[in-house]
């Protein structure tokens, strides 16, 4: 996937759990009155949905085999060109690809900035949900019985979540 990197808004990703991208947009059209970009994709058992807020056509989330998928702002980028000898001029998401090649997600350690996100390791068929640390960018996720879903705000997961399951509870 070639092309610019965007600045994501709002973000959906899921393991084993199919996305409804028409209910994806009409979630954001009903809560934020929003008329986005929304890009839809699978990649064998993840699946992800975004809104890209300038319309870019096309977006580069994908590097080599790690999906970075997130809102993501890092502070420190010059300390990170310098440790990690990554080349300047780069974007957020590229930089923590080249972190993560270089040092596991261990390198989630080093980022100093705002920033929620989810890092998929295709080849592995790992994923992480990172959030900065003093949790400026939210981040939410359930567990399902057949699967994981991810998103940057809560009201993204009203149509995974099971509102009699809270009155179980309760009761």
């Amino acid at each position: 996937m070639k092309g610019t990197v965007v600045k994501i808004k709002w973000f959906l990703a899921t393991v084993g759990v199919p996305i409804e991208r028409k209910t994806y947009e009409d979630i954001l059209s009903t809560e934020y009155n929003v008329s986005a970009a929304s890009i839809y994709e699978k990649i064998d058992e993840f699946y992800f949905c975004y809104t890209d807020l300038n319309k870019v056509a096309k977006t580069k989330i994908n590097f080599k085999n790690i999906l970075i998928l997130g809102d993501i702002s890092i502070h420190n980028k010059s300390e990170l060109f310098e440790k990690y000898r990554i080349h300047k001029n780069i974007e957020d998401q590229e930089i923590i690809s080249h972190m993560y090649n270089k040092n596991g997600i261990d390198c989630v350690k080093d980022l100093v900035g705002e920033f929620s996100f989810v890092l998929i390791d295709i080849v592995k068929f790992k994923f992480y949900i990172v959030r900065d640390q003093i949790g400026v960018k939210t981040i939410f996720w359930l567990r399902k019985d057949y699967g994981y879903v991810i998103a940057s705000d809560i009201f993204l997961l009203q149509p995974y979540f099971n509102f009699n399951d809270i009155s179980e509870l309760i009761s």
